[in-house]
Order: structure tokens, then sequence, then C-alpha cells
């Protein structure tokens, strides 16, 4: 059809607009916001202690990992150095030790059982709130999800020779058998 356009008045929907939808009004905007910034309180109020948790254990962890390489770094350079510097640095450090205990036997100081109780990653809380329920699910297995992943690259470092034996001697001994036994089921495949 020549001269015709899709521009012509007969080929345009009349139901059609071209014009660009009304923005939402400031007070739906505001409305929407408020309810936004409301869910992610509730959600955040919610979810914070399992991640608060989740970071401890990390934070307990990482020391004692931190103090299990020390101790086997010391093993391997005492072992570089030959049997009988190890004997005079064994000696030392048990002189030393001596000292302190000696000093801190006047004030008797007593160190907590387990200083850090694990908190249970089944018990997920929950809201009766679909859409704030749906946040607290979302922050809770990012927090999950995150302390797994950190387990499972502290399962690979600790294939290194001794370090895991190392490790787990000094998680007893510093009071974090549970958090211990956590990473043990982990590792394990059970948690």
């Amino acid at each position: 059809m020549p001269g015709k356009s899709i521009f012509m008045p007969e080929t345009i929907d009349p139901a059609v607009s071209l014009r660009p939808a009304a923005p939402p009004s400031t007070a739906g905007l505001v409305h929407q916001f408020a309810e936004f910034i409301e869910t992610e309180e509730a959600a955040q109020r919610a979810a914070s202690p399992l991640a608060q948790a989740c970071g401890i254990e990390q934070m307990y962890i990482k020391y004692s990992l931190e103090r299990a390489s020390r101790h086997l770094k010391l093993e391997r350079e005492l072992a570089s150095r030959g049997e009988e510097f190890r004997q005079q640095y064994r000696k030392n450090y048990d002189r030393v030790l001596g000292v302190l205990k000696e000093h801190n036997s006047e004030r008797e100081v007593e160190h907590p059982a387990s200083p850090f109780v694990c908190i249970s990653l089944a018990q997920r809380p929950t809201d009766p709130n679909p859409s704030i329920d749906a946040v607290i699910q979302r922050k809770v297995n990012s927090a999950v999800d995150r302390h797994a992943q950190y387990l499972e690259e502290l399962v690979l470092t600790l294939k290194k020779p001794r370090l895991k034996a190392i490790f787990e001697k000094e998680m007893v001994d510093g009071g974090y058998g549970e958090i211990l036994k956590r990473f043990q089921r982990f590792e394990a495949g059970l948690d």
C-alpha cells in the first residue's frame, strides 16, 4: 500500500498508549521503602544470632589454626637444627614455664570449661509473615553457606602433615571442644 505508514491513524491501536506510565506517588514510594526496611530489620534480628555464632566459631578456629601452624613451624625449625639444639630449647622452655607457673600459682586463675557453646544450624529462625520469613531464610542460608565454605577450606588446609593433630590439640586445650566436634562432624559429612 503505497503512501501508507505505520503511523497512520488506522494502524495505531487506541488501547495502546505510547505515553510512559505515570511514576508512583511519593507516598507510595515512601510506603514501599518503609516496608522494605521493616522486613530487612526483622530478618536481620532473627538471623543475626546464627550468623554471629558462625563468625565466632571461625574466630576460634582461626586462632587455634594459627597456634597450630606456629607450633608446627617451631617443630620443623627445631628438627632442622639438630637434636642437641632441640634438647637445649626444651630445657630452657621448661625452665621458663616453671617460673611462670610459680608466679601464677600465687593468684589462682580459673579457666572456663568451655568458653563457647555451638548454636544449632538445624534450628532456623522463622517468621509467620511469608515475606519476612523468605528474607530470614535467605540470610540464614547465606551465613550457613559461608560457614560451610570456610570449613571446606579448613579441611583442605589440615591435610598438611601433622597440622591436623596439632590443630585438634589446640582446639581442645583452648576449650573449644564443641567447635572441634562440629568440625569433625562436618568433615565426616554428618553436619
